[in-house]
C-alpha cells in the first residue's frame, strides 16, 4: 500500500499495491495481478464523470481504467508481467469490491489531496441542521485487509450444512457492483455471488432466499473476514444541538471531485 507521503502532490503517475491479488488468464497464462500504477484526472475523464450514458457501476470502471498507466503482476513461476492497458476495464471490472473502493479514493487523493468536506444532516428530530464535516480520506478511511488471502473456502454454517464460497472477483465482482441499492433482494444477491456450493450442490437465487437467518447472518461475518473491510464511520456531534451521530463518510458528494463547488 502507498504511504502518505508517496502520494502528496498528485502530478506524477502513483504505484499502489492491491489489497486482494486478482487471477487473471493473460496470454493463456496464469497470472496475478498485484500492483497497478495511477496517474491523476484530466479532463477527459472528468466528462466520464458528468456522461449521463454510463450507470454507475460502468463510471467507476472507466474512471479508474482510464487513468491506469501500468498494471502488473507474476505468473505462477514467479516472474515479473506487465499487463496490456488494452485490458485495462477488464481487469478494474474484476476485481475485489475492496480494491475498486481503495483505488478510487486513492484517484481523488493524487489528483485533488487528502482533505474532503462532505454534508450530513444531524439525527435529532427538532434540529436536523446541515453541518459540513472535514475529513483525511488517508486517515479517516481505514481498509483492513484480509489476513490471508483464501480464493475458494469452505465453511460450515450453524445449521451444519457445508458451503464452499469464493472471493467476488471478475464476472461475481461485477455482478455486485450493478445491483441496485434499493433493490429488495439486495442481500441474496450478495450472498449469491459468493456461494459456490451448499453441502455439495450448486445453490440458486431461490433457494438462497431460502436460507435461515441465523446461517445468512454467519455468512456474512465470514465475508467480512474473509474479504476485508472498510470504516469509514465518524463520531460526529451537531454543533447546533450537541445530539452525537455515528455517520459515514459519503462519497457521493459532488464535493468529492468538485470541492470549490461546495458551499461553507
Amino acid at each position: 500500500m502507498t504511504n502518505k507521503v508517496e502520494i502528496q502532490g498528485g502530478t506524477v503517475p502513483h504505484v499502489f499495491q492491491l489489497l486482494i491479488p486478482y487471477p487473471l488468464v493473460y496470454n493463456n497464462e496464469e497470472v496475478l495481478v498485484k500492483q497497478v500504477t495511477l496517474r491523476e484526472i484530466t479532463g477527459k475523464e472528468e466528462e466520464i464523470l458528468l456522461s449521463r450514458r454510463f450507470d454507475a457501476a460502468d463510471k467507476l470502471v472507466k474512471l479508474i481504467a482510464n487513468c491506469l498507466t501500468e498494471i502488473k503482476g507474476i505468473k505462477k513461476d514467479g516472474s515479473p508481467v506487465s499487463i496490456d492497458l488494452v485490458l485495462a476495464e477488464e481487469v478494474v471490472k474484476g476485481l475485489s469490491p475492496l480494491d475498486k473502493t481503495y483505488l478510487y479514493i486513492m484517484l481523488r487523493v493524487i489528483s485533488l489531496g487528502e482533505e474532503y468536506s462532505f454534508e450530513y444532516t444531524c439525527s435529532n428530530p427538532d434540529c436536523q441542521s446541515k453541518n459540513l464535516v472535514k475529513v483525511n480520506l488517508l486517515s479517516d478511511v481505514k481498509f483492513e485487509p484480509p489476513k490471508q488471502i483464501e480464493y475458494e473456502y469452505t465453511v460450515t454454517l450453524p445449521s451444519g450444512k457445508q458451503a464452499v464460497c469464493r472471493l467476488p472477483l471478475g464476472k461475481q465482482s461485477d455482478y455486485l457492483a450493478r445491483i441496485p441499492a434499493n433493490d429488495p433482494g439486495v442481500l441474496n444477491k450478495m450472498i449469491f455471488a459468493r456461494l459456490v456450493s451448499l453441502d455439495g450442490k450448486s445453490i440458486s437465487l431461490q433457494e438462497i432466499v431460502s436460507l435461515g437467518l441465523r446461517d445468512r447472518d454467519y455468512l456474512f461475518k465470514v465475508f467480512n473476514e474473509k474479504e476485508g473491510t472498510i470504516d469509514s464511520s465518524l463520531e460526529l456531534v451537531c454543533p447546533k444541538c450537541n445530539t452525537s451521530d455515528v455517520v459515514d463518510i459519503d462519497f457521493s458528494q459532488l464535493g468529492f471531485f468538485y470541492p470549490s463547488r461546495i458551499k461553507i
